[in-house]
């Protein structure tokens, strides 16, 4: 066994435009920190022969362990199928599975043949001690955060407490080739950061309330802008999208940053996640001076149009705050991109409707919006709508492996009455209602010539499947197991 660690990173289906893999490369950092040597295998900018083979050649080196990262849906698929290559190869080498998923169901998890050790939630210092013990064949009790097969049987170490993510080590970009990274977006040449965890609020479908507790820790402006700038020294791009999951819990944190790029002379376009209700907080001299540092998009998530589903998922704003902020949006030089999900336990067909009406408004009012995705309901783990799903009939599945079809594009709706798949449908062709249709393009001649059979279907509101849309769905099946 050498003092190696290999990260493998799957495909998570439908990924035209990769981001930095975020989940592996935390931990990577303090591995090295450690006198560990790290190498990463991301399936999404790799050919499938190339993949595979790298798999293999590392196999055969006998690393202290492979580690793997998965949220729940088609990524799950992808990592059994790289765990079972590896297994192939080489029984004898640990696979460690972390990410959401497997934090949120680590005994099924590790139910699985293909897993031995579970981390749970931050890995960064787990990883460390683990690689320590599995390094000189040392018990895994005293590992906080982990849980493992121990003769026979499943054993979960206490939960390790959250780290302060200021005090951690650089993030090691030279593990990547940062070119497969670039995104060519509106705002320009676009990489990826993540410069806080957790969100403060309760919505009820989120996984965020059992994987941070409703904990929000952020990098200080300081240290988000020493990574800005060494991503800058290592390749050009003018453009970054940050994907924390709350971006402006902290006001003044922006503000300082803010602060900093213009100090340090950093002209740079973002775009960041945000909430109506934050944006509605925010004054017209704080936006402009937002504006004026490089703001362009902000990503938004409405999630229905619905008074009654917008109180049942505790979201904490109504459909018209929705529709005054969209229209407060419009007076300033901000693309904002709204999402939506359809099909909430006991949502029914004439709530799904207002979710349109409230979606054609927002197009109406405010030319610049775009919705960028209408997604079907999916019933995570760990979530107060997982719980109320099962109550209205949803049955979780058993396996490990059966959770790799779920996806936001697939209903698990039973309590849903009517047809289900009119669901599906409506979020299939939500794609062609916006300027997404033109902005991302489409990627056949079909689908363009398509675009105003969809616009009839919305505006009409005919969502019975048919022939065009077995069609679609057998587009959309293909870009998902690409």
């Amino acid at each position: 066994m050498s003092k190696d660690v290999v990260f493998i990173y799957p495909k998570p289906g439908i990924d035209f435009s990769p981001a930095l893999p975020f989940p592996i490369l935390f931990p990577a950092s303090t591995l090295i920190n450690a006198g560990f040597s790290v190498e990463i295998i991301d399936e999404r900018i790799l050919e499938k022969k190339e993949f595979i083979a790298k798999l293999k050649k590392h196999a055969h080196k006998s690393p202290t362990f492979f580690g793997i990262s998965t949220m729940t849906g088609p990524q799950i698929g992808r990592a059994l199928n790289a765990a079972e290559i590896i297994r192939n190869e080489n029984e004898n080498i640990p696979i460690v599975w972390g990410g959401v998923h497997s934090t949120l169901l680590p005994e099924q998890t590790l139910q699985d043949k293909r897993v031995d050790i579970v981390i749970r939630g931050e890995g960064e210092a787990t990883v460390v001690e683990l690689a320590q013990k599995l390094e000189n064949n040392e018990k895994l009790d005293s590992v906080d955060g982990i849980s493992y097969k121990n003769d026979g049987k499943i054993k979960n170490n206490k939960d390790r407490p959250f780290i302060d993510i200021n005090k951690l080590p650089p993030l090691p970009y030279q593990l990547l080739d940062l070119k497969k990274y670039l995104q060519k977006t509106s705002m320009g040449d676009t990489l990826q950061m993540y410069t806080s965890r957790g969100c403060p609020f309760n919505c009820k479908f989120c996984y965020n309330n059992f994987y941070n507790k409703r904990t929000w820790r952020s990098w200080d402006a300081e240290r988000t802008i020493t990574e800005l700038k060494t991503l800058m020294e290592k390749i050009n791009f003018n453009a970054v999208f940050f994907l924390d999951d709350n971006f402006f819990t902290n006001l003044k944190r922006i503000e300082e940053l803010i602060n900093l790029l213009k100090k340090e002379n950093i002209k740079i376009n973002w775009s960041a996640d945000c909430r109506f209700d934050s944006f509605m907080n925010m004054n017209d001299e704080f936006l402009n001076k937002l504006i004026d540092g490089g703001l362009k998009k902000l990503y938004i998530g409405a999630e229905a149009g619905s008074d009654r589903i917008l109180k049942l998922i505790n979201k904490g704003v109504t459909p018209q705050q929705i529709i005054e902020a969209n229209k407060r949006l419009a007076k300033f030089d901000i693309t904002p991109e709204i999402s939506f999900i359809l099909g909430f336990p006991t949502e029914t067909i004439d709530e799904i409707k207002e979710t349109m009406n409230v979606i054609d408004r927002i197009i109406s009012d405010n030319k610049k919006a775009i919705i960028a995705l209408v997604k079907c309901f999916q019933p995570f783990p760990g979530t107060e709508m997982f719980d109320l799903a099962v109550k209205n009939g949803f049955e979780p599945p058993k396996y490990l492996e059966n959770w790799s079809t779920f996806n936001y594009y697939t209903s698990h709706m039973p309590w849903f009455k009517g047809n289900v798949k009119e669901i599906e449908t409506v979020s299939l062709i939500s794609r062609f209602v916006t300027r997404m249709f033109v902005q991302y393009g489409m990627r056949n001649i079909f689908m363009r010539a398509y675009n105003p059979i969809a616009r009839f279907r919305w505006n009409h509101r005919i969502f019975t499947p048919s022939l065009d849309t077995m069609i679609l769905n057998y587009i959309r099946s293909r870009e998902l197991n690409a």
